[in-house]
């Protein structure tokens, strides 16, 4: 289960997330981009739950959609 998450999610974060970050770094207020990191990856979280899987799986997912982000060190 946690492997079939993992790869759907790595599907379609891989279009979806880029072009958040990229919206969210349009946004001149300061942490917008954290702000959204954060949000990813608890809503990845709470998906992976949903989907029965541990909710670290989730969240690992969003780490790992965020890592190939050209924000990444804002992120960070």
């Amino acid at each position: 289960m946690a492997f079939g998450f993992l790869l759907v999610m790595g599907l379609v974060g891989s279009f979806v997330v880029p072009h958040l970050v990229r919206l969210a770094g349009k946004v001149d207020l300061p942490g917008t981009v954290t702000i959204l990191a954060l949000i990813i990856a608890f809503g990845l979280a709470w998906l992976a739950d949903q989907a029965g899987s541990a909710v670290i799986i989730g969240a690992f997912a969003a780490g790992l959609l965020l890592a190939r982000t050209p924000q990444v060190h804002e992120i960070e």
